[in-house]
């Protein structure tokens, strides 16, 4: 009875550690396999060969996926050969026409600039890989330029500095890029990019006209910087002699900052250096006529006249060259209209007793500063016979002077437009 009492309670308390034991081996098993297999998958490696195998076999989503995961190889990923192929098969998706692999990847060409770019680096001398290399990222570059002057020419500015953008990435130097990108970026609204190409032009040396003109209106229309407008302004100047346009900009700065003196001193001092200069004589003229209107709006009288005494000096000078100057013409003679109607200001306001003495002189002489009047304002129709402004002067004139025929004839002129 004892034996048999001590197998059994050997059998019966061996048996559940036995069985304890075997649960917990096969969950532990359980475990290390799952940590096996699965530190297998997480850390599953890209194949260089395999990737060259799906790019030859045209897998184009087979060859990316390997490539990437070689480029997370560090020792793979310092091998220009590995570049290389990764260059080649995101150029080949590019050109190809599997639209949901490009979106997906949302930018192969640039990942094929980069990865070109890259081989030309690492291998730093002549090899095949450099010249072909070499040879794929100048083709890829003319190939955006031409996009870009395709969407350039349809007026979609956004897609065409995409393009130029890219070929830029590549020929970081390159001025028609570099221009093209610039003036699309500034027409597609895109100022910081437009600066940023332009300057670049600037630093370049490689600036033409349009591009300081690009500048100077960024800077003074969207960026409200009128110290670099005016920096600008001088600067294209000095290139640019010959360019009056940047002169009158720079004036027109200078005088809505209050400028005036400023700008008078530089017009003379160009008109002085080029005394048959029609624009500056003009400007000056112009800018005494303006003067003379602020300080006749401030009852300045005889500072006003002063500076219309000016504006008709400078006037002058500008029919001297070319007699059929229209702004000259038209301008002139309505300061001698003024004048005369000062004149006859004077006889109206005189009393009976005083016009019976004096008063019909005084009107003649009005008469005879309005008949100068006339000689700049015919001149004036005769070059832009249309102009509503001129035949309007001429109307009064003719009309002040008696002269009904030509009141009439100017009045069916401006009944018909």
């Amino acid at each position: 009875m004892v034996y048999e009492k001590i197998v059994y309670f050997e059998v019966v308390d061996m048996k559940p550690n036995i069985l304890r034991t075997g649960v917990v081996f096969r969950g532990l098993f359980l475990v290390l396999c799952l940590l096996v297999f699965g530190t297998s998958y997480a850390q599953r490696k890209g194949s260089y060969y395999k990737a060259e195998d799906y790019f030859l076999r045209a897998k184009l989503v087979k060859a990316r996926e390997e490539i990437d995961l070689v480029m997370q190889r560090p020792k793979l990923a310092a091998k220009s050969s590995t570049w290389y192929l990764r260059a080649r098969i995101y150029e080949t998706i590019f050109f190809g026409e599997d639209e949901a692999l490009k979106e997906a990847i949302g930018d192969p060409a640039t990942v094929a600039i980069d990865a070109y770019l890259k081989v030309i680096k690492l291998e730093g001398k002549r090899s095949e890989m450099f010249d072909n290399s070499r040879k794929s990222v100048h083709t890829l570059c003319d190939y955006f330029i031409r996009l870009g002057a395709s969407s350039y020419k349809l007026g979609d500015f956004a897609d065409a500095y995409y393009h130029f953008e890219k070929a830029i990435k590549v020929k970081p130097r390159d001025s028609i890029a570099l221009f093209y990108g610039g003036i699309c970026a500034q027409n597609a609204k895109m100022t910081e990019e437009a600066l940023s190409l332009y300057y670049r032009l600037r630093e370049l040396d490689k600036v033409n006209k349009t591009v300081y003109q690009g500048l100077v209106d960024l800077e003074l229309i969207e960026k409200k910087n009128k110290e670099a407008a005016l920096e600008l302004l001088a600067e294209a100047q000095k290139r640019f002699p010959e360019e009056l346009d940047f002169v009158k900009q720079e004036l027109d700065v200078m005088l809505r900052s209050g400028q005036v003196e400023a700008v008078e001193k530089k017009l003379k001092s160009v008109a002085e250096k080029d005394s048959t200069n029609v624009p500056i004589l003009l400007n000056i003229a112009i800018l005494y006529e303006n003067r003379g209107v602020s300080a006749f709006e401030e009852k300045n009288y005889k500072q006003s006249l002063a500076y219309a005494d000016t504006a008709a000096v400078y006037y002058e000078r500008v029919l001297r060259i070319e007699p059929g100057n229209f702004i000259s013409n038209y301008n002139l003679g309505i300061i001698y209209v003024n004048r005369a109607k000062e004149i006859y200001d004077v006889a109206r306001k005189m009393d009976i007793n005083e016009y019976q003495k004096r008063g019909k002189a005084v009107m003649r002489r009005g008469d005879r500063v309005m008949k100068k009047a006339l000689i700049y304002l015919e001149q004036a129709e005769k070059t832009n016979p249309e102009d509503k402004d001129v035949l309007d002067a001429l109307y009064r004139v003719y009309s002040q002077l008696g002269d009904e025929s030509n009141a009439n004839r100017v009045d069916k002129k401006l009944n018909k437009n």
